[in-house]
């Protein structure tokens, strides 16, 4: 969703085609968050006339599945559309977003045993994605708050780096006055393990997010 965080993972039996997994994938939306996404995408393979009716008849306004092969010119249309091409592009950070838990949460080889070792290892390398997310998020926003707190200062400006959080505030006259570095792993770790503490519970060795 908005902002990376992965709110839907599942381990499937054998290779399903990925048209059959569109409408599970609403559902856990909706009963996640109680009403249906404003925009909803997916990549060409998920493509079907039922899955973009389905989707619009939930009430979501944007539906951006990209038809395969050729193309009808009214079709061809409907993609050129300045919305559809920019959801296009949004979508393309989902294949980014792919590569990170691979590349940096070691979802591209899993070392435990069995199907229930397999799920554990999915579940706990999305958890440990999204916590360093919420931390970034909370961190900036700390920081954010403590800024806007000084009268002279009027905007902030935050970048979000691999490593550090870069937070520079503006005044009036619009000359950079503070721009500083926080390094992630001196800070968000804080943040990070008094949220796992309070939200995350271990039942049966696999981890269990509750709100509260």
């Amino acid at each position: 969703v908005e902002g990376g965080i992965v709110t839907r993972w599942d381990v499937l039996d054998g290779n399903p085609s990925d048209k059959l997994q569109w409408v599970p994938s609403l559902d856990a939306h909706q009963q996640l968050f109680g009403k249906p996404p404003t925009q909803a995408s997916a990549d060409r393979g998920v493509f079907s006339a039922d899955n973009e009716t389905e989707a619009k008849s939930r009430g979501i306004k944007r539906v951006v599945l990209p038809k395969p092969g050729k193309k009808s010119e009214k079709r061809r249309q409907h993609e050129k559309q300045p919305w559809f091409r920019r959801a296009r592009k949004w979508h393309a950070g989902v294949e980014g977003r792919i590569s990170v838990l691979k590349r940096c949460y070691h979802l591209d080889r899993c070392l435990n045993q069995g199907q229930d070792g397999f799920h554990r290892w999915v579940g706990w390398g999305v958890i440990a994605h999204n916590l360093k997310k919420i931390g970034t998020a909370v961190a900036a926003l700390i920081f954010t708050e403590n800024l806007l707190a000084e009268a002279h200062y009027q905007r902030v400006y935050i970048t979000e780096r691999e490593t550090c959080i870069w937070i520079g505030s503006f005044n009036s006259a619009g000359s950079l006055a503070i721009y500083h570095r926080i390094k992630m792993r001196e800070f968000i770790t804080r943040i990070v393990v008094r949220f796992i503490f309070r939200y995350i519970h271990v039942r049966n060795g696999i981890g269990c997010l509750h709100h509260q």
